[in-house]
C-alpha cells in the first residue's frame, strides 16, 4: 500500500520557478508599504489639521465667553445708566411740578396786587 501522502516530492533543483513569485510579493508588499506610509502621513496630516481645528475652536470659545462677559458689562452699565437717568427724570419732573406751583402761586398774587391797585 502506497499513500501518496507519505512519498517525498521529488527534489527541486530548480528553485528559480518560484523566484519571480517572491519577488512579485516583495514588490507587493512594499507597494503596500509605500501605501501605509502615504496613509499614515496623510493621517498626520489631518491629526494636526484636527488640533489646529480644535484650537481655534478653543480660541474661538474664548472670543465669545470675552464677548459675552463685555456683554454683560454694557447691559449693567445700561441698567444703571437708565436707572440713574430715571431718577434724575423724576427730579426734574417734580421740581418742574414745584416751579408750577410757584408760578401759579406768584401769578395769583400779582392778579390780587393787580386788583387791589385798579
Amino acid at each position: 500500500m502506497n499513500d501518496e501522502l507519505t512519498q517525498t516530492l521529488p527534489p527541486d533543483d530548480d528553485d528559480r520557478s518560484t523566484r519571480p513569485s517572491i519577488t512579485a510579493v516583495f514588490e507587493l508588499v512594499q507597494s503596500v508599504k509605500q501605501v501605509v506610509d502615504k496613509i499614515a502621513a496623510r493621517q498626520d496630516e489631518l491629526e494636526l489639521q484636527i488640533q489646529n481645528v480644535a484650537a481655534r475652536q478653543n480660541d474661538l470659545a474664548l472670543q465669545i465667553q470675552n464677548i459675552a462677559a463685555r456683554q454683560d458689562a454694557i447691559e449693567l452699565q445700561i441698567k444703571n445708566g437708565l436707572s440713574m437717568l430715571g431718577r434724575k427724570i423724576d427730579i426734574l419732573n417734580r421740581a418742574r411740578l414745584t416751579t408750577e406751583a410757584d408760578y401759579s402761586g406768584l401769578l395769583e398774587r400779582i392778579e390780587e396786587l393787580e386788583t387791589k391797585t385798579s
